[in-house]
């Protein structure tokens, strides 16, 4: 018979006291006999060794649970289980996980053979905590356990815990069928009302995912299913009717009633003010949803009051983690820069608090922020940073970071890449078991093969996947993009018809216009294409007033762009015009310029095509004047560009002896040229501008050999990633396209049959840009003003006359057309130069190092013995050193040595010594050049190449937009031998007087005349060099 003080110590024992536990069994195990009986040895040594284990003395703990099993009575299975089990988890608690994986493998199948369900479940927890993936699989196999066994006291009390698992984990399709069988099984049982709780979170469970899964018609359907279930919680359970109210605010915004949503949401805070996490968590799910469905606005407010509530309840994470809501918020409504102004104070204690996924969301936040801003700096640091992190995670983490890596690689036409990371993305999906992702990447990566305008696998990967109809968003884009690919495929028919699915399945969804737009404006752009004007005009219209209702300012300048084009074809000017100017309004508020350098916004190539077809408007009514106002000022839409003030704006002052030739609409199938030159007689200013059909020019005059060439040159053009320029009708856009990429090929690729291609080509392109009609005779200096693709081109190699005996750099001196100066540039130090770049480059830049440059600081210094090199400079600041430099010696000319990256988000100089090894465009507007003459000796520094087209982005116009007078930038690279023989003959005609321009001109024509040696007579030894020069205002 036991003694009474081993009921007391199982009393403690049973109390969970286990700190007095200890000392009753340590009386009764130092009590202990040989002649003991073996059940009491048993239980002393297993109480004792509990108690010690819950007081964290693990290692005595151990032996004594080792001891308990050696003395398990015969028979006794269920007792050896349970000693088993603790052993197990003491050695995990000991890292000893050999020992314990032995062990576990051991007793697995009696734990789920003998229905111990709650061991087997909190042994599957201890493993999860070591090895999720091994971890994962054993919770599985409890899960199914429970559910054929029907233990539904066991699901009763485990059920949120697992559904909590799934969930985390998204394995969604998996946690559906868990919650039906457990809510069957509970809904069946006699004691059904004792488990309405555990039945209601299984139906809240099935909700949350058709909500995650964005399956709206579902989550619907089963909102109706279980309104009685969860209309009448049990006591104690309010947050069932909190989460009710929560889909019920959902529901309404599928239906579009964000008023109603608002309400409910506002109730449903209310019943939530009890219990202040779960508060926060009711706030949090509300401007989550408002996001979802791209109600930025109403989230915003919620957001920020959720995290004054985190901040107040000084819970860090949350404050993190809803921050980082807010940014994503901004993000979504295109707030950029004020996204990227949240995240950055930030960055440091998100590290800090070394949470994963709050780290991934972090960084991929601030990579896609700074990228639209653009802030190349920003950009590389964030996306770094991200890919370092992101490249280090588990599978089970590692999704999210693949997935939205490979969108922002898309963005940067880095396509190849993109697709790689899809893959992975992929992989991981289908070792996750996370079905539900796969459409998603398969659509994705069928966008990627779109983009590399490989239509025919883009085509068949779509029409091999199931069509995701469940989800609308995705099916959406699966009908849009599988209607694109059928266009540019020639099954026109098959094309409309699933546009027009999009558009009835969209309806009156008001967070689902983006997709009708879409769909709107392809069909419309199918009837433009077969000049049924009025049906084009019908489906632009309907798309213009979708976009109106989404609020989708990207998308509504689109719609209003297509109308103005529409009615220029049309030949409708007059109904044009407003259109476009709405379009470069909301395109002025939504991307204006600020004052802040690094939130400059950029235009694109679209957006210059806005001015070019109102320039096409002023000419139609006669208004040529205004017509080259607006064009020679195109820059003035970053600030806002007022109609009825076209007037005021400035045009260049010109000498008797200058004229511009300003191009516009080279992009579409026709153009035009103005000629802007000074009366010799009158002494003012005369205009003469032509019209140039390019459909209208024979290709008879087009060789056979040379459209042979542009068909295998536009082939592999297409193939790279993102190429928008694949429907041009007309040869010549190519043609310009093909020449630079001749004109800028090394001298070993020079081939007699390259050469006779080259030679063709601007015969050619001399005729259509420099038609007979324009009055060139008796010129001195000839500017031209170029757009998107003429930007590339180098003009010196065409030909003056007809007779193509004389080129133009042979005839003019030439320089491009950089804008209006704000005032006259200031007196400077004639005898100085500033030289600033590198030269050397370590070796994990990727780049070689210049020895041309060192050459060329020789020259300089010995031209202008003055001058003063930074080059290879260790300091950081090297930007302010050059403002200071400049403020106090007033250098006449800045001479930059490096690599160059004309790329998206912005151009770049390569500085090792720099934060981040780069100088951003950005940064260069803050030097303060005061009229400055700039060259610029790297690559690419005038080509045009940038994302945001010719002019915007370029180095040379951030160095005029920073004080230069004059920049001499490169349209393709010089061989090493050539570059210092021509910055010396520069600098020593401009020290002998000479205008930059006129001193490049004639080097050039040096050049061609052989004076160099006849080895630097071709174009690609001297046609790089471009003069931009700023302008006086004409009084």
């Amino acid at each position: 018979m036991l003694p009474p003080s081993y009921n007391e110590a199982l009393r403690l024992t049973g109390e969970g006291d286990f700190e007095s536990a200890l000392d009753a069994w340590d009386i009764h195990y130092r009590a202990l006999t040989p002649e003991t009986e073996a059940i009491e040895r048993f239980f002393t040594h297993y109480y004792l060794a509990d108690a010690l284990s819950e007081t964290e003395n693990y290692e005595r703990a151990l032996r004594l649970f080792r001891k308990a099993l050696d003395e398990v009575p015969p028979g006794e299975e269920d007792l050896r289980i349970s000693v088993q089990v603790e052993i197990c988890r003491l050695l995990m608690e000991q890292s000893e996980y050999a020992a314990a994986d032995a062990l576990r493998v051991e007793i697995w199948p009696d734990l789920l053979n003998r229905n111990r369900l709650h061991e087997a479940y909190y042994t599957a927890l201890d493993k999860y905590v070591q090895n999720q993936d091994d971890g994962d699989r054993l919770l599985n196999q409890v899960m199914r356990r429970a559910v054929e066994n029907r233990r539904a006291d066991f699901l009763f009390h485990q059920y949120r815990d697992l559904a909590a698992h799934l969930l985390a984990h998204k394995r969604f399709d998996e946690l559906v069928e868990f919650s039906k069988s457990v809510r069957s099984l509970l809904l069946a049982t006699q004691n059904g009302d004792d488990f309405r709780a555990t039945i209601a979170y299984t139906c809240l469970n099935e909700l949350e995912v058709y909500y995650q899964k964005q399956e709206y018609d579902l989550l619907e359907a089963r909102l109706i299913d279980f309104k009685d279930i969860l209309s009448e919680p049990p006591e104690g359970e309010e947050r069932v009717t909190s989460l009710r109210l929560f889909y019920d605010g959902v529901r309404a915004l599928i239906q579009g009633e964000v008023e109603r949503s608002l309400k409910i949401f506002s109730k449903l805070e209310s019943t939530a003010r009890y219990d202040e996490n779960f508060h926060l968590v009711v706030l949090e799910k509300s401007f989550q949803a408002l996001a979802d469905f791209y109600y930025y606005d109403e989230a915003l407010p919620i957001a920020e009051r959720a995290v004054e509530m985190a901040t107040i309840a000084e819970n860090e994470y949350a404050q993190l983690d809803i921050t980082v809501d807010i940014a994503q918020i901004l993000d979504g409504s295109n707030r950029f820069g004020h996204c990227a102004k949240v995240l950055q104070p930030i960055e440091d204690r998100v590290l800090a608090y070394n949470d994963a996924e709050l780290i991934q969301r972090f960084y991929a936040l601030l990579t896609k922020a700074a990228e639209q801003m653009p802030d190349a700096r920003l950009f590389e640091h964030a996306r770094m940073h991200w890919n370092e992190f992101g490249s280090q995670l588990p599978d089970h983490l590692a999704f999210d970071f693949c997935f939205e890596y490979a969108q922002t690689l898309l963005n940067l036409n880095l396509v190849e890449r993109a697709m790689e990371m899809y893959d992975r993305a992929e992989q991981i999906a289908v070792e996750q078991g996370w079905t539900h992702n796969l459409p998603f990447i398969t659509v994705e990566k069928a966008i990627c093969e779109a983009k590399l305008n490989a239509y025919q696998d883009s085509y068949d990967r779509l029409r091999a996947m199931q069509p995701p109809e469940q989800t609308i968003h995705l099916y959406a884009t699966y009908l849009n993009l599988l209607a694109d690919c059928q266009q540019e495929l020639g099954e026109r028919e098959r094309a409309i018809t699933n546009y027009k699915k999009v558009i009835d399945l969209i309806g009156e969804h008001p967070h689902l216009f983006h997709y009708a737009s879409s769909a709107y404006s392809n069909l419309g752009l199918i009837e433009h294409l077969d000049k049924n004007y009025p049906g084009a005009e019908a489906l632009y219209l309907q798309g213009l007033e979708v976009d109106r209702k989404s609020k989708i300012s990207q998308q509504e300048i689109t719609a209003l762009y297509n109308l103005g084009v529409l009615y220029i074809d049309w030949d409708h000017p007059e109904k044009a015009e407003p259109y476009l100017w709405a379009a470069l309004d909301l395109l002025t508020n939504t991307f204006g310029a600020t004052d802040t350098p690094t939130e400059r916004k950029y235009l694109s190539d679209e957006w210059f095509t806005l001015i070019e077809l109102l320039v096409e408007v002023f000419i139609a009514r006669g208004d040529e004047w205004n017509a080259l106002r607006l064009l020679l000022n195109k820059e003035e839409a970053l600030s806002g560009l007022a109609r009825n003030k076209i007037e005021q704006l400035p045009l260049p002052r010109l000498n008797p002896d200058q004229s511009i030739l300003a191009y516009s609409g080279i992009r579409q199938e026709r153009f035009f040229v103005f000629q802007l030159s000074v009366d010799r007689r009158q002494k003012s200013p005369c205009l003469k501008v032509l019209r140039q059909e390019l459909n209208e020019i024979a290709r008879e005059d087009i060789s056979v050999s040379l459209l042979e060439a542009l068909e295998i040159f536009q082939k592999r053009t297409l193939r790279s990633p993102g190429e928008r320029d694949k429907n041009y009708q007309s040869p010549y856009p190519w043609m310009i396209r093909y020449a630079h990429f001749l004109a800028a090929q090394p001298e070993r690729f020079q081939s007699p049959a390259k050469i006779n291609l080259k030679n063709e080509l601007f015969s050619l392109l001399s005729k259509v840009l420099l038609p007979l009609p324009l009055k060139l005779a008796g010129l001195r200096e000839l500017i031209i003003s170029p757009n998107y693709i003429l930007g590339a081109l180098p003009f010196g190699a065409l030909f003056a006359e007809a007779e193509e005996s004389t080129r133009l750099i042979e005839a003019f001196d030439l320089s491009i057309y950089g804008g209006i100066h704000t005032s006259e540039p200031e007196r400077k130090n004639d005898k100085s130069a500033l030289i600033f770049g590198a030269t050397r480059y370590p070796s994990d830049f990727g780049l070689a190092d210049l020895s041309a440059g060192d050459a060329e600081i020789e020259v300089i210094k010995k031209i202008l013995p003055a001058s003063i090199s930074t080059v290879n400079d260790p300091s950081q600041d090297i930007l302010e050193q050059v403002n200071l430099y400049i403020k106090r010696v007033q250098p006449a000319y800045l001479h930059y040595l490096g690599h160059l990256e004309s790329r998206y988000p912005e151009s770049v100089l390569h500085y090792p010594s720099a934060p981040g090894g780069i100088i951003t465009v950005s940064e260069l507007r803050s030097l303060k050049l005061r009229g400055t003459n700039v060259f610029v000796s790297a690559c690419s520094g005038a080509d045009g190449a940038a994302y945001a087209g010719w002019g915007v982005d370029s180095v040379a116009l951030a160095f005029l937009n920073a004080g230069a007078s004059t920049v001499i930038s490169m349209l393709f690279p010089l061989s090493d031998r050539l570059s210092p023989l021509l910055v010396e003959q520069i600098y020593r005609l401009t020290k002998a007087g000479a205008s930059t321009g006129a001193a490049l001109s004639e080097v050039q024509r040096s050049c061609v005349s052989g004076q160099f040696g006849h080895q630097y007579q071709a174009i690609q030894c001297w046609g790089s060099l471009l003069c931009v020069n700023r302008f006086a205002a004409q009084f």
